[in-house]
């Protein structure tokens, strides 16, 4: 008896020097072991038993271990309301049990069918017959029972036991104590991280990141994250999985069925930590061929209702513990959150996306108006001055020529009359202006050659171009589209953007008229030498009256803006240029019908 006394001492002694859990009971179990016995260590919670530690430096618990299809650490399952374990914690003093293995036996049937026989004769030969179980209270709280066991153990050792069991049952509290704040620490770590992560990254950047976190927190080697989509009656994948990189794993679990074992505990609302193996044939497979072991499941939750699930797996043969899970669904109640705020802040942005564009629609709508008005009150006012203009100009070219008839040809009053013709014809041709912008434009649309058009329009301003010394070069793609247009007022368009060019245009310079397609469209552009369109005008040279010429009206282009508007098209100054400028016509190509 001193001699066991003395032995379980010096194992305590060294045990109480371990900074873990683990690190206490592996080196009890060691110590125990060359002292003749065995450690087994159960930790429960609530009734149900766990297999935090088991020592087999023999190899003889692997038999065990084959026939449940499992390794015995971190089995889990509930007790026997009588079994030895949960007396001895009830009554704070250790048991001497004559048949441990007829007590192990019972907890692993609790757990499922096993071949009973040949677990019981692999209990025995592992020299689990006797033992004794000793009950460990951490910080006041029952915590589990310490199970030391040998075919040699008898009654008296009990004491012996007892005393070794409150040395290493202190061990264990203040390894458990360090762990628990060392974990809190982590955990709260990882909490901070998910909380602060930015939401306003996107769903697929920000599970990609939440994912991540979680999955190292937990000491994961994979995970994945699923939303429920009830309209597929499925959980669907979010975010790139965490980990082992598959492309055709992936891809073959983008989607999961609710009626898969992943699928229903995520409606659930339950966390669940199994073996890969037991998933089911598909999944469960496939994840062991690529060496997973282990696997967690943490629902998301919002308002009460399922949202989908934070899934993890370990490729080591190391169960999720309880404190695992619980963390597990802690950390899955935050992504659920975080990932809900990353979905309303986008349906935020899309409504203030569709707002301001519908505002400024109405605006653009609004000024559309109010530039019709302007043009309708222009148009009325350039009618009625052209018409009151007409009468005069009338009268003004009947008298000159009735004068002509009678003044002497080299006479200082011929060169007057020469003057006033001049000037008459010039009010002349800004009585038609006004009467072209007043003109309401109503295109009778036919079918027309484009090319042809724009070489009409190249004859009636050759002359032009000839008198200025201003050459006009030409450019036509091949098979431009015919356009369904009015060619009569297209033409007088066409005019209006080459006079304006030719005058643009130094003597000695070039005009270039280029015609191409693009898809479904038919674009004109005409490029003069001139000084350019300077930015601070570019914005109004399409308004009535608006001129930089000393003698112009400022309506051609007005007129031009007029018709394309009237044929469906644009006409638009092009992208500035180190020379000159470019006028853009842009015409619907085709038929309509």
């Amino acid at each position: 008896m001193s001699k066991l006394f003395a032995q379980l001492a010096e194992v305590a002694a060294a045990a109480q020097r371990a900074r873990t859990v683990q690190g206490v009971l592996e080196t009890a179990g060691t110590g125990l072991w060359n002292a003749g016995l065995r450690l087994g260590v159960l930790q429960i919670t609530s009734g149900v038993g766990e297999a935090r530690y088991a020592c087999d430096p023999d190899g003889l618990l692997k038999g065990i271990e084959s026939i449940i299809g499992r390794p015995i650490t971190g089995l889990t399952g509930p007790l026997d309301p009588n079994a030895p374990a949960l007396q001895a914690l009830g009554q704070g003093m250790p048991i001497y049990v004559e048949d441990l293995s007829a007590v192990a036996l019972a907890f692993l049937q609790r757990r499922g069918d096993v071949d009973r026989d040949a677990v019981d004769r692999a209990l025995r030969q592992a020299g689990m017959q006797r033992g004794v179980v000793l009950p460990v209270v951490v910080r006041g709280a029952p915590w589990g029972v310490i199970v030391v066991f040998s075919p040699e153990l008898i009654a008296e050792d009990v004491a012996a036991l007892g005393l070794f069991g409150a040395q290493l049952g202190s061990a264990i509290e203040t390894a458990d104590t360090i762990e628990t704040l060392e974990r809190r620490s982590r955990e709260l770590a990882a909490i901070h991280s998910i909380a602060t992560a930015s939401s306003s990254q996107g769903l697929e950047l920000l599970a990609k990141e939440l994912l991540e976190i979680a999955a190292q927190a937990t000491a994961s080697d994979y995970g994945v994250i699923y939303l429920v989509d009830e309209s597929r009656a499925a959980l669907i994948r979010i975010g790139s999985p965490f980990g082992y990189s598959d492309a055709a794993l992936a891809e073959r679990y983008e989607r999961l069925s609710l009626d898969t074992h992943t699928g229903r505990a995520a409606l659930m609302q339950e966390p669940v930590a199994i073996p890969v193996s037991e998933l089911g044939a598909d999944i469960g497979d496939d994840l062991a061929s690529h060496g997973f072991r282990e696997f967690c499941l943490a629902p998301l939750k919002l308002q009460g209702r399922p949202a989908g699930a934070l899934n993890l797996v370990r490729a080591e043969p190391r169960p999720y513990s309880r404190d695992d899970l619980r963390f597990a669904e802690i950390l899955a109640g935050q992504v659920g959150i975080q990932l809900e705020n990353a979905r309303l802040n986008a349906e935020e942005k899309l409504r203030v996306a569709e707002l301001r564009a519908s505002y400024q629609r109405l605006e653009h709508t609004q000024e559309e108006l109010v530039r019709h008005e302007k043009l309708a009150a222009l148009g009325e006012l350039a009618a009625a001055m052209a018409h009151e203009l007409r009468n005069p100009l009338g009268a003004i070219f009947n008298s000159l020529g009735s004068l002509k008839k009678i003044t002497p040809k080299n006479s200082d009053a011929a060169l007057f009359e020469t003057i006033i013709t001049e000037e008459a014809d010039r009010v002349n041709r800004i009585v038609g202006d006004l009467l072209d912008f007043a003109r309401p434009y109503k295109p009778v649309l036919k079918p027309a050659s484009i090319e042809a058009i724009v070489v009409s329009a190249l004859e009636a301003t050759a002359q032009i171009g000839h008198d200025a010394n201003v050459a006009i070069e030409t450019s036509f793609a091949p098979e431009v589209p015919e356009v369904f247009v009015d060619a009569r007022i297209l033409r007088q368009a066409l005019i209006n953007l080459l006079v304006n060019a030719i005058q643009a245009t130094p003597r000695g310079g070039h005009v270039t008229v280029d015609v191409s397609a693009a898809t479904n469209v038919v674009h004109i552009d005409i490029s003069d030498e001139g000084g350019g369109v300077s930015p601070d005008i570019s914005a109004r040279i399409f308004e009535p009256f608006f001129t930089t010429k000393p003698t112009g009206t400022g309506l051609g282009l007005a007129v031009v803006k007029r018709i394309m508007e009237a044929h469906g098209g644009v006409v638009e100054l092009g992208d500035e240029r180190t020379r000159g400028a470019t006028f853009r016509i842009t015409l619907p190509a085709g038929h309509s019908e």
